[in-house]
């Protein structure tokens, strides 16, 4: 049988990884820039509201939802 101390410890480790999942999410959403404005507020909203499921579901489908950079120039290559 599992002793508590292990299973706690288990718990705790996929605590962990769960917060920093979500904070790395938040931080991805706030620092990337969307086609549309009103996407990255939709975005935060679902992900704060709707916590695990918003940030799968952010994952597979939301960060196709960015705009693209231009790939043609590197100011600090060409200046």
């Amino acid at each position: 049988m599992i002793g508590f101390g292990l299973v706690t410890l288990g718990f705790i480790v996929i605590s962990l990884a769960a917060a920093v999942l979500f904070i790395w999410t938040i931080v991805d959403i706030i620092r990337s820039d969307f086609k549309d404005g009103a996407t990255k507020i939709v975005w935060l909203i679902a992900v704060i509201a709707f916590n695990f499921l918003a940030i799968i579901i952010y994952l597979i489908f939301g960060r196709e939802t960015k705009a693209k950079k231009p790939s043609g120039s590197n100011p600090a290559v060409d200046g």
